[in-house]
C-alpha cells in the first residue's frame, strides 16, 4: 500500500474512534448532569413538605404520600406499589408500626432545612446520586440517602432508594421485608 494512502486510514480511523469516544463520554457526561438536577430538583420541592408533614395537623400524612399522590410518574410502578401498599398498611393500624417508620427519601424521621445532591455514578444505564442533608447551615459529610434512578421514556424515574455503603437492597429490601412480616402476622392472626 501507498505510504499516505495508510497514513489518511490512519487518520480517518483516529478522528472516528476518537469522535466516537469523545460523543460518548460527552452523553454520559450530561446524563450525569442531567439526573443530578432532575434529583435536586425533587429534593428542593420536596424537602419543605417532609418538613412540614413532620409537624403533622389535622388530616395530614407522611411526606412521602404527599409525592407519591402529586408526582407519582416519578416513581417506577414497582417503587410507587410497594409504597403506596406499605401507607395503606400503617394507616389501618393505629398504636402499632407495621410500615416504615422513616421518610423513605430522606432517610430521616427529622427532616433537615435543604438538601443537597452531589456526586453521581452512572453504570448500567442507572444513576446513584449522593444526597447530603443540611441541617442548620451544615451539610452532612456522608451522603444520607443515594436514590437510584434510570432515564425512561424521555425523563427520569427513582427505581430505589440507598442507605449506607452496604446497604444493596435499600428502600425496595426494607419494603419487602415489611411486606413479609405483615403477611407472616395475618397468617398468624387467622
Amino acid at each position: 500500500m501507498n505510504g499516505s494512502i495508510v497514513t489518511r486510514i490512519s487518520a480517518v480511523f483516529l478522528l472516528v474512534t476518537t469522535g466516537s469516544f469523545v460523543s460518548g463520554k460527552s452523553i454520559s457526561s450530561q446524563r450525569q448532569q442531567s439526573c443530578r438536577q432532575f434529583v435536586q430538583r425533587f429534593y428542593d420541592w420536596y424537602a419543605p413538605k417532609a418538613d412540614a408533614a413532620a409537624n403533622p395537623g389535622p388530616g395530614s400524612g407522611p411526606g412521602f404520600s404527599l409525592a407519591l399522590k402529586a408526582r407519582p410518574k416519578l416513581f417506577s410502578p414497582k417503587l410507587l406499589r410497594w409504597l403506596e401498599e406499605d401507607y395503606e398498611a400503617q394507616a389501618k393500624v393505629a398504636g402499632e408500626i407495621v410500615g416504615l417508620d422513616y421518610d423513605p427519601f430522606l432517610f430521616s424521621q427529622d427532616p433537615c432545612e435543604r438538601y443537597v445532591a452531589e456526586s453521581v455514578t452512572y453504570n448500567a444505564e442507572k444513576c446513584f446520586v449522593d444526597v447530603h442533608s443540611v441541617c442548620q447551615g451544615r451539610k452532612s459529610a456522608k451522603a444520607d440517602v443515594v436514590p437510584e434512578l434510570t432515564y425512561q421514556d424521555g425523563s427520569w424515574i427513582f427505581l430505589n432508594f440507598h442507605y449506607g455503603i452496604n446497604d444493596s437492597a435499600g428502600l425496595l429490601g426494607n419494603l419487602k421485608s415489611l411486606r413479609d412480616e405483615r403477611k407472616q402476622d395475618q397468617r398468624k392472626s387467622q
